[in-house]
């Protein structure tokens, strides 16, 4: 018996699939911004309809949603002896993936990670959760104050790492820190605190988070729930 045939929608029609839409707007997110993403952009870039690209994502917010998620498929789930090792290389990937695409942090700041690379990652690190002894609601809270951390670190480092001025802003910085007599422990520090966070600023604040997390799990024992 002839099986009964699949009507095709205007993305089957013109020979697209899925992967293709997001790689074009990845093409024209890197070339003129995010901003610049439209349907009607990406179709003229694919030679085709915007009707054909409503076959694979209803609007423009899903495929955002969907290059998101994309750009995260780029961040390998590590194997690694420690849980808290594991957890650092996630989030340590996760920082240098956004500040290579520094024009996408607001949209992933804004937009739910409900993607399945988003939810292959956190179910990565709740699994390092739970080698700790972390269930529950601590394992969940940890998991959001951990992605809170790690995106506000990359928000907080992009606009200055872009900036021409960076420079002659630090020098500033650290002189009117060293002019302030009347301030012994601001002035003492007057060279580490106007410098900028950097790799292994972002990986201390993440550890510490890390041994409070673990010490939580800890005193509350197997019971979190």
């Amino acid at each position: 018996m002839p099986r009964p045939r699949r009507s095709r929608g205007p993305g089957d029609r013109a020979g697209l699939a899925a992967a293709d839409v997001i790689a074009a707007a990845r093409t024209l997110a890197r070339r003129s911004g995010v901003q610049a993403i439209s349907m009607r952009r990406l179709a003229d870039a694919l030679g085709v309809t915007a009707n054909a690209l409503y076959s694979y994502f209803p609007d423009k917010s899903a495929l955002l949603d969907a290059l998101l998620d994309d750009l995260l498929g780029e961040i390998p789930v590590p194997s690694t002896a420690t849980w808290q090792d594991g957890v650092v290389a996630i989030l340590r990937d996760t920082r240098q993936l956004l500040l290579a695409h520094a024009d996408l942090i607001p949209l992933f700041l804004a937009r739910p990670g409900r993607g399945a690379n988003a939810m292959r990652l956190g179910n990565a690190m709740l699994d390092c959760f739970a080698a700790a002894g972390v269930s529950g609601r601590l394992a969940a809270d940890a998991l959001r104050i951990l992605l809170i951390y790690t995106l506000g670190f990359a928000a907080s480092e992009a606009p200055r790492r872009g900036d021409p001025e960076g420079v002659r802003r630090i020098r500033a910085s650290e002189a009117a820190f060293r002019a302030a007599e009347h301030l012994p422990a601001l002035r003492g520090l007057s060279h580490e605190l106007a410098r900028h966070p950097d790799d292994a600023t972002f990986e201390t604040g993440l550890r510490w988070l890390l041994a409070g997390i673990a010490g939580d799990g800890a005193a509350q024992g197997t019971s979190v729930g």
